[in-house]
């Protein structure tokens, strides 16, 4: 299965916290989502996608997860989100279908642009911590 992943999941220890056993075998590539820019979900401190036909959301590809990983990535992403198979473009210029996590029902997106080296600085040591053990295990 392909992936695309333009928030948490671009941090490679959050990668492998989340998928788990295998993760080195996936293939990760820069890429990028035209039409959607990547903002702050309403009341958290993680992204959410938000329409927007000028905006481009960088992200990486990773493909090669089995059924496995995607329980678990489905399992991070919570109810909050859902997987839609939608073109994104490789850093090649090559455009595939990849599944990526959308708002699971409107108004959840706020303006605000979410930046993953802020996320990193701020927010990134609590999830490692142990925010989500119990999706290690899966």
């Amino acid at each position: 299965m392909r992936f695309f992943f333009y928030g948490t999941l671009r941090d490679p220890d959050v990668r492998r916290a989340v998928i788990g056993p295998g993760v080195d075998r996936i293939s990760f590539v820069p890429a990028t989502l035209s039409g959607w820019r990547c903002v702050l979900m309403r009341g958290r401190h993680y992204p959410v996608l938000r329409p927007d036909s000028q905006a481009v959301t960088e992200g990486v590809i990773a493909d090669g997860i089995d059924m496995a990983q995607a329980r678990r990535l489905d399992r991070f992403e919570t109810r909050e989100y859902r997987a839609r198979l939608v073109p994104v473009t490789a850093a090649s210029g090559r455009t595939v279908e990849a599944l990526v996590y959308f708002a699971a029902r409107p108004g959840l997106a706020a303006t605000t642009p979410w930046r993953l080296a802020e996320w990193q600085r701020r927010h990134k040591p609590r999830l490692l911590r142990g925010w989500f053990k119990p999706w290690r295990r899966a």
